[in-house]
């Protein structure tokens, strides 16, 4: 087995020998985060390399070994009874390298080859997938837990017709996290199986209409934002034809103003497609949940008032990276963060509208995320609520690290939900 982490080795030693569940590419610890909703005595332990996902489990208390999973030996973890796998997604995810998806075709054949060593391309996220096929085949779980990203499913069913020919109970399908109450439409593909249960697909506690379920967890309810946000009303300076006043936020030293009812609009520019006159694509970001974070875009984006509802014109601008302007509050009826969850987290700062990724122009920009339209910029406590872990959750590294941890996790509400169904059985 690679040596794990020397900060953790003495702990991590013991727990191998005594872990019940194994968590591979573990992450920051959402599937972990679930698991102890359930049953906060499980023993479980995860595996992962990215040094800063394991210095936030952690932190959070869980036991880690910082390893490579397709170089680890499963058998020294014999004893587990479950396996927990979410591999990663950046292959087959439509805002990814699609290479996951140009080789489905060899991915499940080596699965029906049960080939683990498959190959098919050079990147390691393609063909991590089959590492779940390697370690069943060594440990032969009691029962399993996968997730993945929605183009995962064939690869997923593919290993459901295995392990029922093996004698396990399987189901696989798309489960959207806002179902089981995660403030977040975030759809993922998922696999269960075990050997002792029967399982089927967990049971929705939350549906968009509600009744007789709860109704969808909405951005803003996660958020405790209480009405629209934009500027407030500011008494320093001239009146637009709206009756709001305006002020110049081109400075650095301007302090942030109080909490107002009054509902202005935030304009963003994008830093891209200059025009003629100066001016460059511009986006709203009041009306919209939470964003995808680009870590690299925010020092070029500017912030900038509305005079009116639907203008552009004249209005103040301020670098994102300076002190932002108080938000401000007051329903709007565009404000589509109230009726409904945010967009997916996706591991950097920003939420998108439903249906967004589409430039000013009108061309079709969904695989160039720095380029979508109406995204409002989260903070790391607002992605952790909108993921569904608790806001102080204790996420390590810089904030782009913190932002690729968050959204590549799995939303510990999804997690037990997926989970009572080897777990916790009525």
């Amino acid at each position: 087995m690679s040596q794990p982490s020397l900060f953790y080795a003495h702990e991590v030693a013991h727990a191998v020998a005594l872990a019940d569940v194994v968590d591979l590419f573990a992450g920051p610890r959402g599937w972990s985060e679930g698991l102890h909703l359930l049953d906060p005595d499980a023993r479980d332990i995860g595996v992962e390399v990215d040094r800063w996902a394991n210095a936030t489990a952690r932190a959070a208390g869980h036991l880690t070994v910082e390893a490579d999973v397709s170089e680890v030996d499963p058998t020294d973890y014999a004893g587990a009874r479950g396996l927990i796998a979410s591999p990663p997604c950046q292959a087959f995810s439509t805002a990814g390298t699609g290479h996951g998806r140009e080789h489905l075709s060899a991915l499940l054949e080596a699965v029906d080859r049960h080939d683990w060593t498959a190959r098919p391309h050079r990147d390691p996220n393609v063909w991590l997938v089959l590492e779940v096929g390697r370690w069943i085949s060594k440990l032969a779980p009691e029962w399993i837990a996968c997730e993945q990203v929605p183009a995962v499913l064939p690869i997923w069913e593919r290993y459901a017709a295995w392990l029922s020919e093996a004698g396990y109970s399987t189901w696989t399908g798309i489960l959207n996290a806002a179902d089981y109450g995660v403030p977040q439409i975030r759809k993922r593909a998922v696999l269960i199986a075990s050997r002792t249960t029967t399982v089927d697909r967990p049971p929705p506690s939350h549906s968009k209409d509600g009744d007789p379920l709860e109704q969808w967890i909405t951005m803003a309810e996660a958020l405790g934002w209480t009405g629209r946000v934009g500027f407030p009303r500011l008494d320093d300076t001239g009146t637009s034809e709206d009756g709001y006043r305006e002020r110049d936020w081109n400075t650095t030293d301007n302090p942030s103003h109080t909490l107002t009812e009054k509902a202005r609009s935030w304009l963003v520019s994008t830093g891209r497609d200059w025009r003629a006159d100066g001016s460059s694509q511009m986006i709203d970001g009041t009306e919209q949940p939470a964003p995808t974070v680009s870590a690299s875009s925010g020092g070029q984006w500017h912030l900038g008032a509305t005079l009116r509802a639907g203008s552009q014109d004249n209005a103040t601008r301020r670098r994102l990276d300076e002190p932002a302007p108080t938000l401000a509050f007051g329903k709007g009826p565009n404000d589509w963060v109230f009726e409904r969850p945010s967009t997916t987290i996706a591991g950097d700062a920003r939420a998108f509208s439903p249906g967004g990724h589409k430039a000013n122009d009108g061309r079709d920009n969904s695989k160039q995320i720095g380029r979508s339209e109406n995204t409002i910029m989260l903070e790391i406590a607002d992605a952790l609520r909108l993921q569904s872990f608790r806001a102080d959750y204790p996420v390590k590294g810089t904030k782009t690290k913190q932002f690729e941890q968050i959204g590549n996790a799995v939303p510990p509400l999804l997690a037990a939900a997926v989970l009572r169904q080897v777990i916790v059985k009525t």
